[in-house]
């Protein structure tokens, strides 16, 4: 049985190499990033430009209702969460994004999929929401 699958920050390193090494066992994959420091379209471009089951969702962990919306409109079955601020060095500096990615993002994740799966699968499959905001993103080298 093949898989719906949605992974935040897949973008990144370890986050698109994992969409990469799982492109060919899972229906189809959604990936939500923000594209910050560490998430780069070129990570993911093989996926978006060769992949017809790849899907990138624009978004930040913390928006709650977008994550919500992902999982309904993409029937998701499985989250992968790969969202974290990570560089020491940055930290320092401005720890306040590290908690706010790091503890809030994760919780707001946490709660939109306790949301999500806390309905029988038929029921998730309805829709939910009028606008369906996570659209197929095409890479357009600038």
């Amino acid at each position: 049985m093949k898989y719906e699958r949605i992974n935040y920050r897949g973008a990144g390193f370890i986050g698109s190499n994992f969409s990469k090494s799982i492109s060919q066992s899972v229906n189809s994959i959604v990936v939500l990033d923000s594209l910050t420091y560490a998430g780069h379209l070129p990570n993911i471009e093989s996926l978006i430009t060769k992949t017809s089951n790849f899907e990138l969702a624009r978004g930040n962990i913390l928006d709650y209702e977008h994550s919500l919306e992902c999982l309904t409109k993409s029937s998701i079955d499985a989250v992968i969460n790969f969202a974290a601020e990570s560089h020491v060095d940055n930290s320092i500096v401005g720890p306040e994004m590290f908690v706010q990615t790091n503890v809030l993002g994760t919780f707001r994740l946490l709660e939109a999929s306790r949301q999500y799966y806390r309905f029988p699968l038929q029921e998730r499959r309805k829709p939910a929401f009028n606008s369906y905001t996570c659209l197929r993103t095409r890479y357009l080298a600038n």
